[in-house]
């Protein structure tokens, strides 16, 4: 195999997974990070040792200049020499509700969750044009756009956004690229719960647990597999947004 992905977001949590088990089926990995320079310089060294190639970049998205989009893909394909599959996994998750929302909350969410993939996604379909050869675009999300409750709302609404954009990019650039979503359920401890709040929330679920960091890997890689598939949302979470509540997860302990 000789194929590229690029995982936003890559360095930590689900991202850190996603890129352990493409690189352990063959996959080169390009690694996003903006804070987490010591984590993703640990990751690249451990995947170059799978026998795959690996390289690593930091940014804040979204970015300041549009172009800055296209020059790292560029970067990419002139190194690696493709870039198959693009996962949007980089996420900002700050708390706040209908009473407390912000100008700058709103904004900082939408800019990070829905713009910088938006922008990411359009510089792969400029740059892939003339390619015969169909690259898929993963856009990672929560459940809770399909549950949603008033916690977390600014974090809500950029992700709803973001799922409304996914439908109608796979349609005005089937003829490039691929792209659809996955929407997690409560995978990891966040910092803004207790151990015990995530073992309950993550058992409280129509098939007594939630997703694992792993079952979103592979996801992702049935996503892949499958050519015919573009423009749906895959939601992953053992059910969780089959029990609607009026309250995020971690405060109904």
């Amino acid at each position: 195999m000789n194929k590229t992905c690029i995982i936003t977001g890559g360095a930590k949590r689900i991202g850190k997974e996603l890129c352990r088990k493409l690189a352990a089926s063959g996959w080169n990995i390009v690694i996003h990070y903006n804070q987490s320079h010591q984590e993703a310089k640990e990751l690249k060294a451990e995947i170059v040792k799978m026998g795959v190639k690996a390289k690593s970049f930091k940014a804040s998205f979204p970015l300041e200049n549009e172009q800055q989009y296209k020059k790292i893909l560029e970067e990419i394909f002139s190194e690696l020499g493709s870039v198959d599959l693009l996962v949007n996994n980089a996420s900002e998750f700050q708390y706040d509700c209908p009473k407390s929302v912000s100008n700058k909350n709103l904004i900082s969410a939408y800019n990070c969750n829905c713009v910088a993939p938006i922008l990411f996604t359009r510089a792969l379909f400029d740059i892939n044009k003339n390619n015969s050869k169909k690259s898929l675009v993963i856009n990672i999300l929560d459940q809770k756009i399909s549950n949603p409750n008033p916690d977390f709302f600014s974090y809500t609404l950029s992700k709803y956004a973001l799922y409304q954009a996914t439908k109608l990019m796979a349609l005005e650039m089937a003829s490039t690229l691929r792209i659809v979503s996955i929407s997690p359920g409560i995978t990891l401890q966040s910092e803004h719960q207790s151990k015990i709040n995530f073992d309950h929330g993550h058992k409280k679920t129509p098939l007594g647990r939630s997703s694992l960091p792993e079952d979103i890997a592979s996801a992702v890689i049935w996503l892949e597999a499958n050519p015919a598939i573009t423009g749906i949302d895959l939601i992953v979470d053992g059910g969780q947004h089959l029990a609607p509540s009026n309250r995020d997860v971690m405060f109904t302990v």
